[in-house]
């Protein structure tokens, strides 16, 4: 699937590519253009911030970028260093969400945390102690953790490994543990996580606050490149056997009410998109089930409800783009 190119953008034709009427139009926008929505991203992307309560995250170079556009028959555009490695951070959360739902089922599922959209900050213990520690969704910190805390294994080491060996064979991916940046995350814990953790253990949606709470930590920092990132997508957009596509489907409904979360709910009724992004400055997102178009994007810079400036802005161009 992946493709060796350079940092200038082009425009990869596959004639295998469904005609959706999606892909139609993808493919009809001229290198130029796509190029002018590049530029303008990045510029929108000077605005943003680092991320600084991750020491290793805000010294990252701001003007890194990478970018795939495709489908399961392969990129349609693809520009910027998409050699680059990144830690998933929060986008992570989905594929939590995909693994509980697959091993435990819904109805279990859903004892443990739910699936309600959530107005205040995605790290919000306010939004958690007014929901009597049930976790509002499986996006923000609150239910992520929860989650994690209830992956197989009597350490954590065993727990992200039984995780990240899964996901790699579901998505047919290559991701891999940063302990440096790991050792970056526990060089300044978030005290705002370990509440988090700690009223879960209290109310008993977890029964270990410090095992959820690192075994979140290591998935967090679960790292690949842009392909792998893509790979992801497809893994949700396209699901393969075992998975089920009812499955994928109730977790790509969560990352349309939370994935941006407080932003998610008007972001997806605006431009369509269901997208899920991360404070290392990846945003995954597809369009509903009837378009197989992943969208693959890398900019660190952040806007103030933590979400990268650039990738969204590039959605957005695409949600107005009319053949």
């Amino acid at each position: 699937m992946g493709i060796g190119l350079n940092s200038d953008p082009k425009v990869v034709h596959h004639q295998s590519i469904p005609n959706t009427m999606a892909i139609a139009n993808y493919r009809a926008i001229r290198p130029h253009q796509w190029q002018e929505w590049v530029e303008t991203a990045q510029h929108r992307a000077l605005s943003g911030k680092l991320p600084q309560y991750i020491p290793q995250l805000g010294l990252v170079n701001p003007g890194n970028f990478a970018l795939d556009i495709g489908d399961q028959h392969g990129i349609i555009y693809e520009t910027g260093d998409t050699d680059l490695t990144f830690s998933l951070m929060s986008v992570v959360k989905p594929f939590i969400w995909l693994y509980i739902l697959h091993h435990r089922g819904w109805q279990w599922a859903q004892q443990k945390v739910g699936d309600r959209p959530s107005h205040l900050p995605f790290n919000s213990v306010e939004q958690l102690e007014q929901d009597g520690g049930y976790p509002r969704n499986t996006m923000v910190n609150s239910g992520a953790i929860c989650l994690a805390g209830h992956i197989p294994g009597a350490t954590t080491n065993q727990r992200c490994r039984n995780f990240l060996t899964w996901l790699n064979h579901t998505a047919q991916c290559q991701l891999w543990l940063d302990p440096e940046l790991l050792a970056s995350v526990h060089a300044l814990p978030n005290p705002r996580n370990l509440a988090i953790a700690h009223l879960l253990a209290e109310k008993s949606y977890v029964e270990d606050a410090a095992l959820a709470l690192e075994t979140y930590n290591q998935l967090c920092c679960l790292s690949g490149c842009l392909k792998d990132l893509f790979k992801l997508g497809l893994a949700l957009q396209c699901p393969q056997a075992p998975l089920q596509p009812q499955t994928t489907a109730r977790v790509k409904g969560t990352m349309a009410k939370a994935g941006l979360y407080a932003m998610s709910e008007s972001f997806f009724q605006r431009t369509g998109f269901i997208c899920k992004s991360g404070v290392s400055g990846l945003v995954l997102a597809c369009l509903p089930a009837q378009s197989p178009t992943i969208f693959a994007c890398y900019s660190p810079p952040l806007n103030e409800q933590g979400n990268p400036v650039a990738p969204l802005a590039l959605l957005e161009f695409l949600a107005e783009f009319k053949q």
